[in-house]
């Protein structure tokens, strides 16, 4: 067999094996073999080279991964132009990786396998913050939530579990390179150090402070009709909304301190919608306590029509008079192509799904926390051996962190809301755009992940599934079936302190920028002196 085909069948097993890694199929050991795998590729050829099997394996992973893009769109384009966009920097990382290769860092491992895991994790950053604000989506992390890696979580964030697969698959590369060379006792002392670090993180432990009071917590997944399921003339959003209130009535108000509905509950603005707030204020009534549930907000012009819209959660709380909004979330990075539309014009040429997005929504400028007042019934003080004392008086505010749907899978908004004294996790979310695909099961490793980073019970609250609860280590307490209706009530932990990942998280990311731009510019730098001293 060719080199060429060789090196293609890598790029495309390489490809196929990351995106395995991740839900639907979710194989998390196939990540560092996959690396392992584009590292052979970049060992073999020049960085030109290395750059397109890089693209071909991105472009095969990303597709496959952001099937939902096209469910939503209902287009192939949107999901291919986004999967080529995130495509690019594979290929750049695996050329990268190709310069070193050819400036012989592969002779000294401890130089190689940090400098490549560094390259990696700094691709990944980069396009979780660029172009139109990135997308996180695909971080290797993400597909760790159930091996030993996710332990570090809470000592270095997404960025030293994806460094760490790929120090993994680094060693696995070089261990074949040095067997295939003859070199077998220290191909196996490569193998087995990977094989260390991959499994030693089971015995390091979690930051874990003990609670700091409970919330007994109730939510609610409403469901979203079908495309097409509803009577014409039928209000979709008035019908989610509807369903939400009905299925609420599932939980007794005397077990629950506060109710939580998902991002989207209701489309109309409950604020300037009477029917949407009737809907809610009932429910509030109903159960007596605060209800925590999204809406949007429209900004409109001299004549009525909206000309922009916040995606926000609201604090809702019962009155005598109804309900009252008390606190408001808007959502910091909305999404490019799904809540906003870049360059509408230009991008209308190639796909009419452009103007799905009739309104483009604005970022909020706020941190995602929200205060929610609960009462000394709901905050009780943990006494020793895990047993809970009286009511008690030191605090009647839960803070949450808020983060809304995507924003879960950046570290920014997360690590802002910790440091802002956020106790508990909840992400809001509405995947009904995504269909049947996997788009809601790779979010929910994402709050898994973020609840083991920052030591916070964690609750993912959807339209339509999955919902569920997430303990401090990663464990899923409970979920629900994608699709159905369901209202949970549980009671959840209250934690305080600051895992390192989210306390130094701005320095981390700042500091790995710069190291993962010097160490490839230094590898680019050095391919081109050994290419000119070659003539």
């Amino acid at each position: 067999m060719s080199g060429v085909l060789l090196r293609l069948c890598g790029a495309v097993l390489g490809g196929l094996g990351l995106f395995a890694a991740f839900p639907p199929l979710s194989y998390g050991l196939l990540a560092p073999v996959s690396i392992a795998l584009l590292l052979l590729v970049a060992a073999s050829c020049r960085p030109s080279a290395g750059f397109g099997y890089g693209l071909l394996a991105g472009c095969i992973f990303f597709s496959l991964h952001f099937s939902w893009a096209g469910e939503a769109s209902g287009d192939l384009i949107p999901q291919l132009a986004l999967a080529l966009s995130q495509a690019l920097f594979t290929g750049l990382v695996v050329a990268t990786w190709s310069a070193m290769c050819r400036a012989r860092w592969t002779h000294c491992p401890l130089l190689f396998i940090p400098a490549a895991a560094l390259v990696w994790a700094g691709a990944e950053l980069a396009r979780s913050l660029w172009p139109f604000g990135g997308i996180a989506w695909g971080t290797l992390a993400f597909s760790q939530v159930d091996s030993p890696l996710v332990r570090l979580a809470p000592w270095g964030s997404t960025m030293l579990v994806s460094a760490a697969v790929v120090i993994c698959g680094a060693a696995l590369s070089l261990a074949l390179m040095r067997v295939r060379s003859g070199r077998l006792f220290v191909g196996a002392g490569l193998a087995l150090s990977g094989a260390l670090i991959f499994a030693l993180p089971w015995a390091l432990p979690l930051p874990t402070a003990a609670p700091a009071g409970t919330l007994r917590l109730g939510y609610v997944q409403g469901i979203v009709p079908r495309a097409g399921s509803l009577p014409e003339g039928r209000d979709q959003a008035l019908t989610v909304t509807e369903n939400l209130s009905t299925a609420t009535r599932a939980i007794n108000p005397e077990e629950v301190d506060l109710v939580v509905w998902p991002e989207s509950a209701s489309d109309h603005d409950i604020r300037e919608y009477p029917r949407a707030r009737a809907l809610v204020s009932e429910t509030s009534t109903y159960l007596g306590v605060p209800l925590l549930l999204g809406t949007q907000s429209y900004e409109r012009d001299t004549t009525g029509k909206a000309i922009s819209r916040t995606n926000d959660l609201v604090v809702y709380l019962p009155t005598e008079t109804g309900g009252e909004v008390s606190a408001v979330y808007s959502k910091q990075h909305p999404v490019p192509f799904g809540e906003y539309m870049p360059y509408r014009d230009f991008f209308r040429k190639f796909s009419s799904a452009v103007d799905l997005v009739s309104v483009d929504m604005r970022a909020g400028t706020k941190p995602a926390v929200l205060d929610i007042p609960v009462g000394e019934r709901a905050l009780r003080e943990s006494s020793p051996g895990g047993k809970t004392s009286a009511p008690g008086t030191k605090s009647t505010t839960a803070r949450l962190a808020t983060p809304i749907c995507f924003e879960v899978a950046l570290g920014d908004v997360g690590s802002e809301a910790i440091r802002q004294g956020a106790q508990l996790y909840v992400v809001a979310t509405n995947n009904a755009s995504f269909g049947d695909s996997a788009e809601s099961a790779q979010q929910f490793d994402m709050v898994r992940f973020r609840a083991v980073e920052y030591q916070r019970i964690a609750l993912q609250v959807s339209t339509v599934g999955i919902s569920g609860v997430v303990e401090t280590n990663g464990a899923v307490r409970e979920r629900t079936e994608p699709w159905t209706q369901a209202a949970h009530t549980t009671t959840v932990a209250l934690h305080e302190g600051l895992t390192p990942a989210a306390r130094f998280y701005p320095y981390y990311r700042n500091g790995l920028l710069a190291a993962a731009g010097a160490v490839g510019g230094i590898a680019w730098v050095g391919y081109a002196r050994l290419r000119w001293k070659k003539g």
